[in-house]
C-alpha cells in the first residue's frame, strides 16, 4: 500500500542537530525551537520547544508504524537557494550560472546558452554542495530535482538546495520530491501569481515520510524496476503498433486459426 504513494506518480526516528550558517550562505538558519514529531496514543504529535501540538489534521497519508514523519529542515544540514541578483558573467569562465531550468531527470544539465563566470565571482556566491546536496527547482518550472556531482556551478535563485543529514537516502527524498503530493503541497504554499515561487519556509515546513534506512533502498529499487517494466511495456506496445500498422497498409485481412469442433 505505502510503495503505490511513490508509484502513482511516476523505531521511531528523531534526528538533532543544530548549525548556525552565516546569512551571506543564503542559507535558512535552524529553527531554535527544533521540530520534533512522534507519536503518543495513536496521533502524532509536534514539538517545537517547550510548545506540543497534535499535527493529525495536518498529516496527508498514513504510514506503517517503523515510519516517522520529519519536517525536511530536520533532516538537514542546511537549506537555503541561489543568489537573488546577477553576477557578473563571462566568457571565458569556468564556473557555471544554474537555475531551476537546469536540473533535469537528478542531474545538473548544461546548456550552450548557459551562462558561465570567473572563479573569482563564483567565490563571492559559493553554497555548500556535497554529495549529499539534493537541488530542486522552486520557481517558475517547480519540481525538477537533481543530485550534486562536483559541477563548477554556482546557483540561481529558482535552486533550492539542501544537504541530508546521514541516514536518509537522496534517491527516495527524491522520489518524494516527485510524487503528486508534493506537487500538490508545492502548489499550495506557492507565492505569485504569473510566475510561481514555492519560498524556503515552505520547503522547510514540508512533512516528509521517512522509513528506516534499509527500506528506504528497498523503496528506491522496487520503483526502478517497476519503472524500468514499464519502459518495457511501452516499447512492446510501440513494436505491436508498427506491425498492425504494416499489415493494416496491405489490405488484405487477417487469417485466424480454427477453434471448435469444425477446426
Amino acid at each position: 500500500g505505502v510503495y503505490l504513494f511513490f508509484l502513482t506518480s511516476a523505531t521511531k526516528l528523531h534526528f538533532f542537530l543544530g548549525v548556525f550558517l552565516h546569512f551571506i550562505t543564503g542559507a535558512d538558519k535552524k529553527d531554535k525551537r527544533e521540530s520534533v514529531i512522534f507519536r503518543r496514543d495513536n496521533s502524532h504529535y509536534e514539538k517545537r520547544g517547550s510548545e506540543e501540538v497534535c499535527i493529525d489534521d495536518e498529516l496527508p497519508f498514513d504510514i506503517p508504524s517503523t515510519w516517522m514523519w520529519s519536517r525536511l529542515s530536520s533532516i538537514v544540514t542546511v537549506l537555503g537557494d541561489g543568489i537573488h541578483g546577477t553576477p557578473v558573467y563571462s566568457s571565458n569562465g569556468t564556473t557555471t550560472f544554474i537555475n531551476g531550468n537546469n536540473l533535469q531527470d537528478g542531474k545538473i544539465v548544461i546548456k550552450p546558452d548557459t551562462k558561465r563566470v570567473t572563479d573569482e565571482e563564483a567565490s563571492k556566491h559559493k553554497r555548500c554542495l556535497t554529495k549529499d546536496t539534493v537541488l530542486l527547482s522552486i520557481n517558475g518550472t517547480i519540481g525538477n530535482v537533481a543530485f550534486y556531482d562536483g559541477e563548477h556551478v554556482i546557483l540561481g535563485k529558482s535552486a533550492c538546495y539542501f544537504n541530508l543529514l546521514s541516514g536518509v537516502s537522496k534517491e527516495y527524498v527524491r522520489l518524494v520530491l516527485e510524487t503528486d503530493y508534493f506537487a500538490k503541497y508545492a502548489v499550495s504554499v506557492a507565492t505569485g501569481t504569473t510566475i510561481k515561487n514555492v519560498p524556503l519556509a515552505g520547503m522547510r515546513n514540508l512533512l516528509v515520510p521517512i522509513p528506516p534506512t534499509a527500506e528506504q533502498a528497498e523503496i528506491v529499487q522496487a520503483v526502478a524496476l517497476a519503472l524500468n517494466l514499464v519502459a518495457a511495456c511501452k516499447v512492446l506496445i510501440m513494436r505491436s503498433w508498427t506491425v498492425w500498422s504494416a499489415v493494416s497498409t496491405m489490405n488484405c485481412p487477417l487469417r485466424y486459426p480454427k477453434t471448435g469442433a469444425g477446426a
